[in-house]
């Protein structure tokens, strides 16, 4: 029978707990039950994503996240159209690689 007092009963320490502590791979004693466990591991990934994301918005945008740039970098290069354009061979294979 366990009691209160045995080393084999959870050690959560907000309230009571008689479930038993789970079992390590190596075969030790957890602290805790197993309920308590996922549930310590579940609000310590939860903080842990708050805090990254905390950290991230601080940093700020970066370069490949920043899509306006994108809209007020002026056209690459000017372009005649006056004047008819004949495309050279170098040109002819950028286009095909784009297609």
């Amino acid at each position: 029978m366990i009691t209160a007092n045995s080393d084999n009963v959870c050690k959560y320490s907000y309230k009571k707990c008689m479930n038993p502590r789970t079992t390590k791979r190596n075969g030790t004693l957890h602290s805790l039950c197993e309920f308590h466990r996922v549930k310590a591991n579940t609000l310590q990934q939860i903080y842990a994503k708050k805090k990254k994301d905390a950290a991230l918005m601080l940093e700020g945008p970066t370069a490949d996240s920043n899509m306006d740039d994108l809209q007020t970098l002026p056209w690459p290069m000017d372009f005649d159209f006056s004047k008819p354009h004949i495309m050279t061979e170098e040109d002819c294979r950028i286009l095909q690689e784009l297609l």
